[in-house]
């Protein structure tokens, strides 16, 4: 029993070392991939200015206000023009892993059912697709906090986490 507590201490003290020396919050880097997967196709297919939609059997225009990037996030010009080019880049590298996996999904999920999936090869390279793509993401993430700085990534990633659980990143109202 005093060896429990003695060792519960101990750990308990080096957490707390630990945190001293950290410069921000422990969740700092666990960026979630899905939802800046999510965020990059966003800012990529940006949504167009007129939708059209059928009202009571007859098509009508509607003119939506949409912010711009850099009024959704409160970034400069030259700051949404860099992500916009990063996310363009990711947007064209995902689409290649996206074609390779669509071939593989079927097949993954039939050797699921066999319980076969540990020794067949199509579900070991659906895998490695899936950390091809995880890591495409954090690099891409990494890209853009080089290119904008700490801060002023920090102030990207405050937004793509303020809407994480919406539908949309960015609000398109009726004028």
């Amino acid at each position: 029993m005093r060896y429990r507590r003695i060792t519960g201490l101990a750990l308990f003290a080096g957490f707390c070392f630990v945190l001293q020396g950290q410069d921000g919050p422990l969740y700092q880097n666990s960026h979630n991939p899905a939802t800046y997967e999510a965020f990059f196709q966003a800012v990529t297919h940006w949504p167009p200015a007129t939708t059209r939609a059928a009202l009571n059997g007859s098509t009508t225009e509607f003119e939506f206000v949409t912010p711009s990037i850099e009024e959704a996030i409160g970034i400069t010009a030259a700051e949404a023009q860099t992500l916009r080019t990063i996310a363009a880049d990711f947007d064209e590298k995902n689409e290649v892993i996206r074609q390779a996996i669509k071939p593989l999904v079927f097949e993954t999920r039939l050797a699921n059912l066999e319980e076969a999936a540990r020794s067949n090869p199509v579900a070991q390279q659906y895998s490695d697709l899936g950390r091809q793509r995880t890591q495409l993401i954090l690099d891409h993430l990494e890209t853009l906090k080089t290119a904008l700085g700490e801060a002023r990534f920090r102030l990207v990633e405050a937004f793509v986490n303020s809407k994480k659980d919406s539908q949309t990143f960015f609000e398109r109202r009726k004028q």
